[in-house]
């Protein structure tokens, strides 16, 4: 068990909530209005919410990083600007908040993501917050490409899950870069395949793993001469990790075995190499 404070903690690799106030009907009736969770999963209550992904194991790799960089910050007495791109419904953001809070920072946390669906979910989930630290949460129905309409700087951001999805991706590194504090950081996840003779993009003709949407899938030499050429500094590889264990079988959702090829588990379905998730970190 990993206990952040009272009503906040990580159990069995599920993130419980709690809120005395908030009865076993309401969690029930709304859940039903919300659609299916990707990130999780949750207790709330006593009510188990599952998820796609299990994501308390994108958080072993992720708080680590956090750690590591954290003695930049702890002499940081105003207030701790962290953004995150493509919150989905904040699970990390919570899990990072709490992080912070739990060393005596004082964060602000900013959420980005155009999809209605996640903000809902956001909205229900910060209910078993206490109302201090719900007061610390922005979350804002927009893409990273409208970002500089919020106007501020950021000590941290977290982009994660989110360099694949663009077919511009230089557009979305100089826009991070211009939005982040003299020394600050970014913290980026992404799909990686390894292919390590050179600096290299794997660009997927239709399809990736079974998904659209997927332009560009760097190996971890691209990632990191992409981020230098932008002017990022201190560019560090962290961790690379086979996604299959995070992503849940379920009944309504595919599992990765599903988009792997059965005789070969080191291609996709397409052919492709298999997708592995890499952690960087740089500082500006």
């Amino acid at each position: 068990m990993i206990e952040f404070q009272e009503n906040f903690l990580i159990q069995n690799e599920i993130l419980c909530l709690r809120n005395s106030e908030i009865d076993e009907l309401s969690i029930q009736t709304h859940l039903k209005r919300l659609k299916l969770f990707r990130k999780g999963p949750y207790k709330l209550n006593e009510i188990f919410v599952p998820s796609q992904w299990n994501s308390y194991i994108k958080w072993k790799y992720l708080e680590p990083i956090l750690l590591s960089i954290f003695d930049i910050f702890a002499q940081k007495k105003d207030t701790f600007w962290i953004l995150d791109i493509g919150s989905n419904n904040g699970y990390y953001s919570f899990l990072i908040y709490y992080f912070f809070k739990k060393y005596q920072q004082n964060p602000r946390m900013i959420l980005i993501d155009p999809v209605e669906e996640f903000y809902h979910q956001f909205l229900f989930l910060s209910q078993f917050l206490p109302e201090e630290d719900r007061k610390n949460f922005e979350f804002h129905k927009i893409g990273w490409e409208n970002i500089h309409n919020l106007n501020q700087k950021y000590d941290l951001i977290l982009c994660m899950g989110i360099f694949y999805h663009q077919y511009n991706p230089i557009d979305l590194f100089k826009t991070i870069h211009s939005i982040l504090k003299t020394k600050g950081y970014i913290i980026l996840e992404t799909i990686t395949v390894q292919l390590e003779s050179y600096p290299l993009f794997l660009i997927p003709e239709k399809k990736y793993s079974g998904a659209k949407g997927i332009w560009f899938i760097p190996n971890k030499m691209a990632v990191e001469v992409l981020l230098k050429r932008l002017n990022f500094q201190e560019v560090r590889f962290h961790s690379e990790r086979f996604i299959f264990e995070e992503m849940k079988n379920l009944e309504y959702l595919p599992g990765l075995e599903q988009v792997i090829d059965k005789k070969d588990k080191h291609f996709t379905i397409e052919g492709y190499p298999v997708p592995y998730r890499s952690f960087f970190s740089a500082k500006k």
